[in-house]
Parts: structure tokens; sequence; C-alpha cells
């Protein structure tokens, strides 16, 4: 499945890939919103990613087509910040000696 950037009527912006998709709805799986942030050093901007609907544990999420008002592939970088949220493996930070 192909990751894919939507622009919905609300002016949200999600990245997902979508599952099936007709006339009437489409289903995306794993969609977060794209939200626009004050870069740490005051300066620029920068984005963050939240879960679309944070609060369910369904991992797809059914929209209706007509709120779709735009589809694009996403930039690299947003690419590579998806794969990082919705990735299963946890990264250590540092090595650990064992029996230290």
């Amino acid at each position: 499945m192909t990751l894919t950037l939507y622009r919905l009527t609300t002016g949200e912006d999600l990245v997902a890939t979508k599952e099936k998709s007709d006339v009437e709805f489409t289903t995306l799986k794993k969609p977060f919103v794209l939200i626009p942030m004050r870069a740490s050093d005051g300066k620029g901007m920068t984005l963050g990613f939240q879960p679309y609907l944070p609060y369910t544990r369904d991992e797809s999420i059914t929209i209706k087509t007509a709120n779709i008002i735009a589809e694009a592939t996403p930039a690299p970088e947003i690419e590579d910040a998806y794969k990082k949220n919705t990735s299963n493996i946890i990264q250590q930070s540092k090595p650990s000696i064992l029996g230290a």
C-alpha cells in the first residue's frame, strides 16, 4: 500500500495508506493529522503528527469520500516521520552494558 497525503474539506491534512475506497466511503489505515508547529528555536515551522482519532483503538478509519478534496504523494520527510510514528519497533537511544 502506498502512503498518501489527503486534504479534507475541514482543512485538515492527513497522511495514511488507503485500504479501500468507493464513491461514498474511503477507509484509511493508521491516519495521522499533520499539525504545523513553531520550531523549538522559535523561528520557522515544523510539523507535528497526531493520530486522526486518538481515542479509538481501531487501526483503520472510514471517512466520507466527498470530504477528501485532494490526494498527493507526501514529501520524503513526511514519509520518514510517518514511518517513525507508526513503527512498532522501539529503538534504543543509547547502548547499554548488561551486568554493569
